[in-house]
C-alpha cells in the first residue's frame, strides 16, 4: 500500500515520538480554543460522538480554512528547520496536535504501548491464559435465568436505545459514557519536576477527595498480578454479579467504573440505587465500605502490565515525594481501570492513586487557567463545572463550538452535556449554519 507524503510524515512523526518520548515541552505552551482548527479535525475525523456526516465534512472545511492552519505548520517546519528533526520535532507535535485535542491522546497512547504490548505478548507466549481457571470460575457462577437477561436487556434498549448506541461506541472512547462512576472532588493539580532515566520531566498528578461509597470486591487468585488470567476471571466475577444476576436475589444491575485493583483484591463501585440497600453477595463476592479518603491520582494511557504498573508506581510516588505539600498516609497502591475489553488500546484511560494527606485546598480565588472541578452530587455521578477567568472562553465553548467531555458532565452518569445536540445529528458547526 502507497500513502500520500502527508500521511507518511505523519505516521512518521508518531513513530520518533514513540522511540524517542523524553523531552520538555516546558517552554512551548499552546492555548488551544474550542474553535481551533485542531479541534475541528478531531470532531471531523476521531470524535466518535459526531453522528452526521454533514457535520463532519463542514469541520473539515473550516479547518482548512482557518488562516492559523498555515501558521502552525510554518511554526513546527520551521522548528525542525532551526533544531533538526531530533530536538524539533516536539514543537511540531505541540503545534499541529497540542494538549487537549483527541489526535495528542492518540499519540500518546500509541507511544504507551511500544512499550506495554510487547510485555503483553511476552506474557502471553510465556504463560498462556488457562481455559481451565476461566472454567473454574464458571462453574461457580449460577446459570442466570435467560428469561430474565433478555427481558432485562430488551427494556432497556426500548426504554433508551440512544444509551445502548453509546455503550456500544465506548469501545472507541477514552472516558466510557452512561457508565456510572466514582465521585470525588478536585482539590487541585500539582506538576512538579521529577528525574526519569537520567532526564528531568514534568509530572502531572491530582488530588482528588473521595467521598464514602459501597464497593463489591472479590480476591484475586495471584495477588496484585496485573496479567490476562488474574484480571479476567476476577473481573467475570464481578461482572457477572451485576449485569447476570448472579447474586442471592438474581437482581439484575448495570455494570459500573472503574475496576480496581487494591491490596490483592478487585473492586468496582456500586451502582447508586444499591449504595443505601446493597445486594447480596455469594462467595467469594463481598460487599465493603470505603471510608472517605484523599488521594493523589495520576493517568496513564494503553495497557496494565506488571512492569507497566510497575513504572507508572515510581512515577507518582517520585512526584508525590516532590510535593511538599502532602504526605502519604498508606503505601497502599490503586490501580483503576475505566475501559471494557475490546476498548482500543491506545484509548484505554488507567489510573494509579496512593493515599496522601495535607493536602492543601487552593483559593477560589486564585486567577488561573481554565481549569476543571469535580462536584460531588451522589456516588456513581459527577458534575463537572467550568472556572475560568476568561469570560471569552466561556463563551467560545457555549456559543460556538461543542462543549469537551471534560467540561460539563449531566447527572447521573458521566455523559457530556454537548452530546444533547449531537443526539440529533448536530453539532455547533452545524448549528451555526442553521
Amino acid at each position: 500500500m502507497f500513502l500520500n507524503p502527508t500521511t507518511n510524515a505523519f505516521l512518521c512523526l508518531i513513530y520518533f515520538e514513540a522511540i524517542n518520548p523524553k523531552h520538555d515541552n516546558s517552554n512551548f505552551v499552546m492555548a488551544l480554543k474550542a474553535n481551533s482548527w485542531q479541534k475541528r479535525l478531531d470532531r471531523a475525523f476521531l470524535d466518535v460522538d459526531v453522528k452526521s456526516g454533514q457535520a463532519r465534512f463542514r469541520s473539515f472545511q473550516r479547518a482548512l480554512q482557518d488562516p492559523n492552519l498555515a501558521k502552525d505548520v510554518k511554526r513546527g517546519v520551521q522548528a525542525i528547520s532551526d533544531k533538526g528533526f531530533g530536538k524539533g520535532h516536539p514543537e511540531l507535535i505541540d503545534a499541529l496536535w497540542p494538549e487537549g485535542t483527541i489526535a495528542r491522546s492518540d499519540i500518546e497512547g500509541i507511544q504507551a504501548l511500544t512499550k506495554s504490548l510487547p510485555e503483553r505478548i511476552e506474557e502471553i507466549q510465556s504463560s498462556p491464559l488457562s481455559v481451565s481457571s476461566l472454567q473454574s470460575v464458571f462453574s461457580k457462577l449460577e446459570a442466570p435465568d435467560p428469561a430474565a437477561v433478555f427481558s432485562a436487556a430488551s427494556t432497556r434498549f426500548f426504554s433508551d436505545p440512544n444509551k445502548v448506541l453509546k455503550l456500544s461506541q465506548n469501545a472507541l472512547r477514552s472516558n466510557p459514557s452512561g457508565i456510572e462512576t466514582l465521585d470525588y472532588t478536585l482539590a487541585r493539580k500539582s506538576t512538579v519536576e521529577v528525574n526519569n532515566d537520567g532526564n528531568t520531566t514534568s509530572v502531572t498528578f491530582e488530588i482528588r477527595n473521595y467521598p464514602e461509597f459501597k464497593r463489591v470486591s472479590t480476591p484475586l487468585s495471584l495477588g496484585n498480578d496485573y496479567t490476562l488470567e488474574n484480571m479476567g476471571t476476577a473481573l467475570l466475577e464481578l461482572s457477572s454479579f451485576l449485569v447476570l444476576g448472579n447474586n442471592v436475589g438474581k437482581e439484575l444491575s448495570e455494570m459500573t467504573s472503574p475496576f480496581v485493583m487494591e491490596e490483592s483484591e478487585m473492586w468496582i463501585p456500586l451502582p447508586r440505587n444499591f449504595q443505601s440497600c446493597p445486594l447480596e453477595t455469594k462467595d467469594p463476592l463481598a460487599i465493603k465500605t470505603t471510608p472517605a479518603r484523599t488521594a493523589a491520582v495520576l493517568s496513564f494511557k494503553g495497557i496494565c502490565t506488571n512492569p507497566e504498573i510497575k513504572r507508572q508506581t515510581k512515577i507518582l510516588l517520585d512526584a508525590v515525594n516532590e510535593d511538599l505539600t502532602i504526605s502519604m498516609s498508606s503505601s497502599t497502591v490503586q490501580v483503576m481501570q475505566y475501559n471494557a475489553p475490546g476498548t482500543l488500546p491506545w484509548r484505554r484511560k488507567n489510573e494509579i492513586a496512593i493515599l496522601v494527606e495535607n493536602v492543601d485546598v487552593v483559593d477560589s480565588t486564585d486567577e488561573s487557567p481554565v481549569e476543571d472541578s469535580v462536584n460531588t452530587t451522589a456516588v456513581g455521578v459527577e458534575v463537572r463545572t467550568l472556572e475560568t477567568s476568561d469570560e471569552g472562553v466561556v463563551e467560545e465553548f457555549e456559543n460556538i463550538e461543542k462543549l469537551e467531555n471534560d467540561v460539563i458532565m449531566s447527572s447521573g452518569t458521566n455523559e457530556t452535556y454537548s452530546e444533547t445536540a449531537v443526539e440529533n445529528g448536530s453539532t455547533a458547526d452545524e448549528t451555526s449554519e442553521k
